[in-house]
């Protein structure tokens, strides 16, 4: 971990006099792009970006930003050229491997990595070393690094809709079984907005205060369309590859300015005890998943090393 410069601590000293955001979000557009001005290919493009997050991650951890959400590989980008998505999953399974196995940089900062996204698309050996990188980091408690990997906001939705029926038609299924008419855990008037809030892939690290895209594209292209409607939001032209601690504490800034004027709507209501059960339930089921595909890193790697 490369160490701050007596210059940077003080510029985060003194952005940190105001408010710091909870949860900023990256958009890390331009890897491509910054390739062809610096007559790279693109494997080094985006390999570039892949340290430039390593970077980032170490001057949110100075800063106090105690949760960052990455767009890392959207379900579209399965439409490009095979090659290059060879090229992405294979640089994301090299960089989660040497989590596995060499854990102290991630330690360091005190960060639990997590995968968000439609896991049935992801390579199975990816999958694999992905969940084992969330399971021996879940202890850590200074901050949460959502990886957002085949992901899109409608996916992460859809998700949502189908965890919640899965488990009506569970309670459905029970209360037949105990020739009980009346819903014991969950009926479709108990659904509202507060419970889908909770129940989203992202949830466990609120809603962004800040959203940041690099390469000065200026659309959301299906990221947290659910979570920020009420984000600070900034469009910046640089490409992710050349993002620095200027361009970070410039947002930083604004979005204090922005938050002076901003009314204070962030109070949640309180989830009922039954709809606490449901999401209970989703969160047991997700973290099986997770401890399943762990285990099998454990059966095929460990095991032959």
């Amino acid at each position: 971990m490369k160490k701050l410069s007596w210059a940077s601590k003080l510029l985060c000293r003194v952005v940190q006099s105001g408010k710091i955001p909870n949860h900023i979000a990256f958009i890390m557009d331009g890897n491509r792009r910054f390739a062809t001005t610096q007559n790279l290919s693109r494997h080094k493009g985006h390999l570039f970006g892949f340290h430039k997050l390593e970077e980032t991650l170490q001057w949110c951890s100075e800063l106090g930003i105690k949760n960052v959400t990455v767009y890392a590989f959207s379900i579209e980008n399965y439409k490009r050229p095979k090659k290059e998505v060879q090229t992405l999953m294979n640089l994301a399974k090299k960089k989660f491997q040497s989590v596995i196995d060499d854990p102290r940089f991630i330690a360091k900062l005190g960060i639990k990595i997590r995968i968000v996204g439609e896991r049935s698309l992801i390579p199975k050996e990816l999958k694999i070393i992905g969940a084992k990188v969330e399971q021996i980091t879940k202890q850590n408690t200074k901050g949460t690094l959502n990886v957002c990997l085949s992901y899109t906001s409608r996916n992460e939705i859809v998700q949502g809709i189908r965890d919640i029926t899965s488990c009506l038609q569970e309670n459905k299924e029970q209360s037949k079984k105990k020739n009980n008419n009346k819903d014991q855990f969950l009926n479709n008037n108990q659904i509202d907005t507060n419970l889908f809030d909770q129940c989203l892939l992202l949830s466990d690290s609120g809603k962004p205060d800040l959203l940041v895209r690099t390469s000065g594209e200026c659309r959301l292209s299906d990221f947290m369309l659910w979570q920020v409607s009420d984000a600070v939001i900034s469009f910046l032209p640089a490409y992710w590859p050349d993002f620095k601690l200027h361009h970070l504490l410039w947002v930083i800034l604004w979005f204090q300015q922005k938050e002076k004027s901003k009314k204070n709507n962030t109070n949640q209501t309180k989830l009922s005890q039954e709809n606490q059960k449901i999401l209970e339930t989703i969160k047991k089921k997700r973290a099986k998943k997770i401890d399943k595909y762990a285990q099998l890193y454990d059966q095929e790697y460990l095991t032959n090393k």
